[in-house]
């Protein structure tokens, strides 16, 4: 991401000053890398439209209100009574549609790459979470290390080489400790 800056006579119109800033930044593996500036909402992204990927307005409209739910630095759906990740229960509900319409939309938005179904085990116990993709929608200011590798394709058309070699070795260091 690049902020671009020109700075020009009001009288004249000519432009006196002009630069591009980039402000991607790299923290420890716990974080990731840093793609927005601030975190107050969810950002889209104006070149990587939602409208433009998804056709059926039911679909978009059902995408939006989940946005809503994100649990802050993680981009997955979070539930209402807790603190928790939604599971396909918990997305039904937060919709207020049936679970086969459910499972159905979620089986649409994953083919696009907007969301993507993410299975993790703690303490033996296995979970299933859903995360939208943060080129589309993102409320995390760093970008951690499961969700680059997740959506790693699209990760790779806006970040830079040098971001991409610093999820390379924070993901090389994870798998030789056998994480």
């Amino acid at each position: 991401m690049t902020k671009l800056e020109c700075l020009f006579d009001k009288e004249t119109g000519d432009i006196y000053r002009h630069r591009e800033r980039g402000f991607y930044l790299w923290s420890d593996e716990t974080f990731g890398g840093m793609i927005k500036q601030r975190n107050y909402h969810q950002k889209h992204y104006p070149d990587r439209r939602l409208c433009e990927a998804i056709a059926s307005k039911a679909d978009l409209l059902r995408t939006y209100t989940l946005s809503e739910y994100i649990v802050k630095n993680t981009n997955r759906v979070g539930r209402k009574d807790s603190k928790g990740f939604a599971d396909l229960a918990g997305i039904c509900e937060l919709l207020g549609i049936s679970e086969k319409k459910t499972r159905e939309y979620l089986n649409r938005t994953i083919g696009l790459g907007i969301i993507a179904r993410i299975t993790a085990e703690t303490k033996g116990e296995k979970f299933i979470s859903y995360a939208f993709n943060p080129v589309y929608i993102n409320s995390c200011k760093y970008v951690p290390l499961e969700l680059y590798v997740v959506f790693k394709k699209d990760m790779d058309a806006i970040i830079p080489d040098w971001m991409k070699s610093k999820y390379a070795e924070a993901l090389d260091r994870k798998n030789r400790q056998g994480l």
